[in-house]
């Protein structure tokens, strides 16, 4: 009996760590947010589409289909350059995945 009482203040005591754990990787993720949008450069659509070699068309493709996040303030598009970033990246992997 007492082995049992034992186990069972162990496994709560687990779970508790557990959830722990889980809060510190959101306020960690949250931070991480933080971070990035104080650092990140803000980039206008006419750079990245110059930094990509790309048409104003390939642009409307891009976040038509969600390859690449953006804000619209008024009629102007802006875009992180880490998103920039993470949709090259993606396209290598699709590209290094798709060759093997």
């Amino acid at each position: 009996m007492n082995n049992n009482i034992q186990a069972v203040n162990h496994c709560t005591a687990f779970e508790k760590i557990i959830e722990e754990i889980h809060d510190m990787k959101k306020e960690m993720y949250e931070f991480k947010k933080l971070l990035i949008q104080h650092c990140d450069p803000v980039l206008t659509e006419e750079k990245v589409r110059k930094m990509l070699g790309v048409s104003e068309k390939t642009m409307r493709m891009y976040r038509a289909t969600g390859q690449l996040e953006y804000t619209k303030m008024g009629n102007k598009f802006y875009y992180w350059l880490s998103d920039v970033h993470g949709m090259l990246i993606n396209q290598r992997q699709s590209q290094n995945a798709s060759e093997n």
